[in-house]
């Protein structure tokens, strides 16, 4: 149990600093930013027709790119989350059905929930108000 316990506690810290480091807020802020251009110049009475278009199109594939981007990066993070259970069933250390069992206690997700939200809350805490 030792053993599913550190598998699990090593994808948690992956998961984690995957959605750290892929800076997924960023990217889906610059998705919104783009809806909203595309918005705008849908809404702009200046403009005609065949240029609304044009700028819809560009709009509309740039969004395709960074959603496309974003779907990838999460891809990523799960493979990466998944590696260390993936590997410890495939070397038979830990049994699939022995760590989901624990994965999905409801003790454990409260516990892995707190332990990951307390440190994000405080850090923000902190660095709005400069203590």
């Amino acid at each position: 149990m030792l053993l599913v316990m550190a598998v699990y506690v090593l994808a948690v810290l992956l998961l984690c600093a995957g959605f750290y480091f892929a800076r997924l807020p960023g990217n889906t802020r610059q998705i919104v930013r783009v809806a909203g251009t595309a918005y705008s110049t849908m809404t702009d009475a200046s403009l005609d027709d065949l240029a609304k278009e044009k700028e819809v199109q560009k709009c509309a594939l740039e969004m395709l790119q960074q959603t496309v981007h974003l779907i990838v990066k999460l891809l990523v993070i799960l493979l990466v989350t998944a590696f260390p259970v993936w590997l410890a069933t495939t070397l038979g250390w830990i049994d699939m059905e022995t760590f989901m069992s624990f994965a999905l206690r409801v003790d454990v997700l409260l516990v892995t929930t707190a332990a990951i939200l307390v440190p994000v809350i405080a850090f923000r805490q902190i660095r709005k108000y400069g203590r």
